[in-house]
């Protein structure tokens, strides 16, 4: 996308999109790739007559994108009001869609190595190995829980990495309600927590990170999936 205007462009303020499935729509969410193409941005600004690569997405069940998909953008301008669409087919969604499985290895190529190891169901989130002074989490509300998928994810990049901007991870209840994840990391001696955005993981190094997700306590024992994305390519987890 280029920016024509003389000043930063906000796709968000300026832009309304969606995808349209057979009778249901979908809110389009903005991510903008980073000038040096490895990271993703979700303020989805482009500069003073500046080019970006920007991808509009929608979390929907793999069942329905089969179907035909209308994608719809429109210029939120009362004064001048313009909308563009196009219809297309995902012929093979099966080569961007894949389903794991605990202790098993999620790749995401040239970037990071996610090993599955657990899911729990807590009111708080603590380290495992908590002494003296040290941070936990609590749920916000006392008639939700923490569902938590543990990992240990290695930075297999060149360069280092942001915990909470490794991937995208959402939890899909079993009305394809999303919730998004709480990033957080255990330090090496396993005694305390920090946030995603505080972490930093090192090339070549390892760090456990856990997605807890804060659902109500009545979809807690319904059928769920978390689902892990980057660029495009989406990783399912039944649990």
């Amino acid at each position: 996308m280029k920016n024509l205007k003389k000043s930063e462009l906000d796709i968000k303020k300026s832009l309304t999109a969606s995808f349209k499935i057979g009778e249901d729509e979908y809110a389009a969410s903005v991510i903008t790739l980073s000038d040096d193409g490895k990271s993703l941005k979700q303020n989805g600004i482009i500069g003073s007559e500046g080019i970006g690569k920007v991808h509009f997405y929608a979390e929907v069940s793999p069942e329905i994108v089969k179907k035909e998909i209308e994608f719809k953008i429109a210029v939120n301008d009362k004064e001048n009001p313009q909308e563009a669409n196009v219809k297309f087919k995902l012929d093979d969604i099966k080569k961007n869609y894949e389903f794991k499985n605990m202790s098993e290895v999620i790749i995401v190529e040239n970037r990071s190595e996610i090993t599955l190891q657990s899911t729990n169901i807590t009111k708080e989130l603590t380290p495992a190995n908590p002494e003296g002074l040290y941070t936990y989490y609590k749920v916000k509300t006392d008639t939700n829980s923490f569902v938590v998928l543990t990992t240990m994810i290695k930075n297999i990049s060149t360069s280092d990495l942001s915990a909470d901007n490794v991937v995208v991870a959402k939890l899909i209840d079993k009305n394809n309600n999303e919730y998004p994840a709480n990033i957080l990391c255990e330090n090496e001696a396993r005694n305390d927590l920090v946030t995603g955005s505080s972490t930093t993981i090192a090339v070549n190094q390892s760090t456990m990170i856990h997605f807890a997700f804060e659902v109500p306590d009545d979809i807690v024992n319904d059928a769920k999936m978390i689902r892990i994305s980057y660029q495009g390519k989406v990783f399912a987890i039944n649990i």
